[in-house]
């Protein structure tokens, strides 16, 4: 049966589909998981495919029809929504990246097998500690470490609930901590415990102030955003900034994001689950 498949193109482009859609299911668990898991499995796949297929159909069309899927489907969403899912390239490289490795293993000496095999063992668990990390910070904070030295935009003034300004440079001896959100965005309200734990945590560092940051989206009312963040009774002081393009001059692409200002730099910009090792050096 499977040897009919693999000499039938047919039905092996049907099986590579089939394949191909069962393991995009991974996707919807993590998209970490699935540049791992696409890698791994396209490389035995493509091993698998190669040395099953009679040796007369060991070619370009074995190796184009266990592509197919990945071009035809994947790569026309990551041209068109480029921006959108920039954050999933690493997946996408991961089914190219599977399919030339096992190409390499298949037609490489025993010697030169175990090294390809190698080689991606190592890129794998790089990306696992590292990688993803890395790239995930570069396309949501600008940089691929959170760890910055960065001026704070010349003119960049936060208002109180009150209307009155809030000048950054008015607050050069003490280390500030904005956390930027709107109320539009759900993780914004699951991480602010987080906040107010960490709020909690460093009030006895005098020298540290913690700000809830509101950046007014298009279908808020005015005030809106002061308001929710009122109702949910927490301790850490809200302020507010003009709109998505004046929060954008400090470097927030996405939401919520924390920076750390310290004698008017930037010196942290990420997820307030980082926030912590850079507080603790400044300590």
């Amino acid at each position: 049966m499977v040897s009919k498949i693999l000499n039938n193109s047919y039905l092996f482009c049907l099986l590579s589909f089939a394949l191909f859609f069962t393991i995009a299911c991974i996707a919807a668990i993590s998209p970490n998981l699935l540049a791992i898991a696409d890698t791994v499995i396209y490389c035995l796949l493509t091993f698998t495919f190669l040395k099953l297929r009679p040796p007369e159909k060991r070619n370009l069309v074995t190796v184009a029809i266990i592509s197919a899927p990945v071009i035809i489907v994947i790569l026309p969403i990551h041209i068109l929504h480029y921006n959108e899912t920039l954050v999933s390239l690493p997946a996408l490289f991961g089914y190219f990246l599977g399919i030339i490795f096992g190409v390499l293993i298949f037609y490489s000496s025993v010697i030169f097998k175990f090294a390809w095999a190698g080689l991606i063992l190592s890129l794998l668990v790089f990306m696992c500690i590292k990688g993803f990390d890395l790239w995930s910070n570069k396309i949501n904070y600008g940089s691929y470490v959170v760890d910055t030295d960065d001026p704070v935009p010349p003119g960049f003034v936060l208002n109180q609930d009150n209307g009155q300004p809030f000048s950054l440079k008015d607050n050069t001896s003490k280390i500030t901590v904005l956390d930027f959100w709107n109320t539009r965005c759900g993780v914004c309200f699951h991480k602010f415990p987080d906040l107010q734990r960490a709020h909690d945590r460093y009030t006895r560092a005098s020298n540290i102030q913690f700000y809830a940051v509101n950046v007014p989206v298009e279908r808020d009312t005015a005030g809106q955003g002061t308001a929710v963040f009122k109702s949910l009774k927490y301790s850490v002081t809200n302020l507010t900034t003009k709109n998505v393009k004046e929060a954008s001059r400090a470097g927030i692409l996405v939401f919520p994001t924390v920076l750390v200002i310290d004698h008017n730099r930037i010196i942290f910009r990420g997820d307030i689950d980082d926030l912590d090792n850079c507080l603790k050096k400044l300590l």
